[in-house]
Parts: C-alpha cells; sequence; structure tokens
C-alpha cells in the first residue's frame, strides 16, 4: 500500500500555518479523595488543563488542601513492594591466630579470600547456614 504524498504545487499554494492560533483544551477529569479523621472528602474536577491552578486556589481557600494534608499518610519505612530495605551488614574484626593467619571469631576457622573479601567457611549447626559474618580487610 503506497501513500500518497502531495505535489510540489500542493505545497507551494498551501497557507502558512498559525502556530499562535488558540486551540481548543480537551476537558480533563479527576477525582481526588481523603479520608481525614473519619470524614470522607471527594473533590471531582472536570475542566482544562489550563484551569487546574484556578481550581486548586479555590481548593486552597476553602481548606479542603489543609484538611487533605493533615490526613496524608506517614513516610512509609518499606519501600513500594512490600519488602524491606536492607541494612548493611556490620563488618568485624577477624581474629588472628599465633601465625598471623586470620580466624572466625566464632567458628575460629582460618578465613578463606572471596571474590568480596575474606569469608569463613563454617556451618552453623543451629540455622544449617555457612556463616554470614562479614570481615574487615
Amino acid at each position: 500500500m503506497t501513500t500518497a504524498m502531495p505535489s510540489r504545487e500542493q505545497i507551494a499554494n498551501a497557507a502558512d500555518l498559525d502556530f499562535d492560533a488558540k486551540r481548543s483544551d480537551k476537558d480533563v477529569s479527576i477525582c481526588i479523595e481523603a479520608s481525614p479523621a473519619g470524614v470522607t472528602v471527594r473533590v471531582d474536577y472536570i475542566g482544562t488543563l489550563g484551569s487546574i491552578p484556578a481550581a486548586v486556589e479555590r481548593l486552597r481557600s476553602a481548606g479542603i488542601l489543609d484538611l487533605v494534608s493533615a490526613a496524608r499518610p506517614a513516610t512509609a519505612t518499606a519501600p513500594l513492594g512490600g519488602t524491606p530495605a536492607r541494612t548493611p551488614t556490620q563488618r568485624v574484626e577477624p581474629v588472628y591466630q599465633p601465625d598471623g593467619s586470620a580466624c572466625c571469631p566464632v567458628h575460629k576457622r582460618v578465613l578463606k579470600e572471596g571474590k568480596y573479601g575474606l569469608y569463613c567457611s563454617a556451618k552453623d549447626r543451629e540455622t544449617d547456614e555457612y556463616c554470614n559474618l562479614k570481615f574487615k580487610d
């Protein structure tokens, strides 16, 4: 399928575009609902985008914005998704044997050099997981 392109003559005879002409704004619909102190406040707005600042000023003068901002929930401690943010693991000082080798202070094993620094290769008897201590370099 081919698209019909305008000819040179059609382009030359076309009127100039008026970029300063007033354009008609389309109406938008916005709904804001809050329940401060058990009282439900619902504000429905239908109008153009250009008239939103005037509508917000009317809400401010009526005291609605103060009421809604007082009902704003406290800052969430967990990020979106519900999983809490990880805190950095505290690094501990290794214990040194008389020969100078670094050891785990819990398991008394010689530490090995891994991709991310020193680590203890011992398994914890209670949890059956590897030692999760992080060591200072």
